[in-house]
C-alpha cells in the first residue's frame, strides 16, 4: 500500500477526479486546495492518519473516522427553536441595506470587513475568515433572502447561538459548527444560520435563512 495514498482520498473528498492522475499532479492539486483555503494542514494530517488504502483511480475514500454527519442546516434550526425563541435580533437589515444582487452584497460586506482583514472573531472560538470565502459561497447563495442576509453573517458568527456541530462533515474529515441568531430583514424576523469550517484557520462556508419553524423566508428582489 502506498504511504501517500491519502492524498488521492483528500482530493476526491473535495470533488476532484483523480483517475489517471500521477502522484506529482496529485500533490500539485493538493497545494492549490491548500492555498485556496479549501484544505487545511489539519485536513492533511487527518487524511494521513486515517487513509486505509490507495484510491488512485476510484472516487471513494475509506477512513476509520467517525461516521459522516449529514444533518442539514434546516434540520439543525428546526431542532433548536427553543434556543432562539424570544432572543433579540443580532442585526437588522432595512432600506438600502436590503441587497439581493450577490455581487453587490459581497462587495459591500468585503468593504465592511476590510479594516479587520476580512476576519470575524468569535469569543472562545477564534477568528473566522469571511471575506476570503465570499467568492466560493456564491455558488450556494441564490435566494433573495439569503443574499440580503449576507450582511448579517458577521453578527451571527460573533453573537449567535451554537446550534450544531459536525465532527466529520459529510465524511470529509473536518468539523463544522453552525451558529444561528434572529435577524430582522425588512419587516420579517428570520433565523440566519451560518456554517463555519473548523480548521487551523476557520472559514465561513454558507448560510441559510429560515423562519422559526424551518420554512423559507421570502422577500422581494430589489434587482
Amino acid at each position: 500500500m502506498s504511504k501517500v495514498s491519502w492524498v488521492f482520498g483528500l482530493l476526491q473528498a473535495n470533488g476532484i477526479d483523480t483517475s489517471g492522475m500521477s502522484l506529482d499532479q496529485a500533490f500539485a492539486e493538493l497545494e492549490k486546495l491548500r492555498k485556496s483555503g479549501k484544505v487545511s494542514d489539519d485536513d492533511i494530517k487527518f487524511s494521513k492518519s486515517h487513509s486505509t488504502e490507495p484510491s488512485k483511480t476510484g472516487n471513494t475514500r475509506k477512513t476509520n473516522a467517525s461516521e459522516p454527519d449529514t444533518t442539514t442546516v434546516k434540520q439543525q434550526v428546526q431542532a433548536s427553536q427553543d434556543k432562539l425563541k424570544g432572543k433579540k435580533p443580532v442585526a437588522e437589515i432595512r432600506g438600502e441595506k436590503i441587497i439581493t444582487d450577490y455581487k453587490t452584497a459581497a462587495t459591500t460586506l468585503r468593504a465592511t470587513l476590510s479594516k479587520n482583514g476580512g476576519v470575524v472573531t468569535r469569543k472562545g472560538f477564534g477568528d473566522v475568515q469571511v471575506g476570503a470565502r465570499l467568492k466560493q459561497a456564491k455558488a450556494y447563495i441564490k435566494k433573495p433572502a439569503e443574499i440580503a442576509a449576507l450582511a448579517a453573517v458577521p453578527a451571527v458568527i460573533k453573537n449567535g447561538v451554537e446550534i450544531g456541530r459536525h465532527d466529520n462533515h459529510k465524511g470529509r474529515g473536518y468539523a463544522t459548527y453552525t451558529f444561528a441568531a434572529n435577524v430582522k430583514i425588512g419587516d420579517t424576523i428570520g433565523i440566519v444560520a451560518v456554517s463555519v469550517k473548523k480548521t487551523t484557520d476557520n472559514f465561513y462556508q454558507v448560510h441559510r435563512v429560515l423562519t422559526p419553524d424551518g420554512k423559507e423566508v421570502k422577500i422581494k428582489s430589489t434587482d
